[in-house]
């Protein structure tokens, strides 16, 4: 038995992923696509990802951008009003069932 990964990215840690991982973030920092949050949820990464993947992909990343303004002392920009990950991981995995 593993670490819930994905059951803590997508409940308990979902602020942080909210916050770590808004789209405007990534794309001001220019290493990332903006919405590959939200790409990862969706399952639409370079094939199927099972879903304990999806935990280990955004705990990477967000641990990533952690690292990244901490330890780098990079700046990161401050989050506006527009951020997709305010609505919680389950819609968007509906939209994605509702599309296909």
């Amino acid at each position: 038995m593993g670490v819930p990964l994905s059951y803590w990215c997508l409940n308990e840690l979902w602020s942080e992923i909210r916050q770590w991982l808004n789209p405007e973030v990534l794309q001001a920092e220019g290493r990332f696509i903006s919405d590959l949050a939200i790409t990862i949820i969706q399952g639409k990464l370079g094939g199927k990802i099972r879903s304990r993947r999806v935990g280990e992909i955004l705990w990477l990343l967000m641990i990533w951008e952690i690292w990244r303004v901490t330890i780098l002392g990079e700046s990161t920009i401050s989050n506006s009003g527009y951020n997709p990950l305010l609505l919680p991981p389950w819609w968007w995995r509906w939209v994605e069932q509702v599309k296909s």
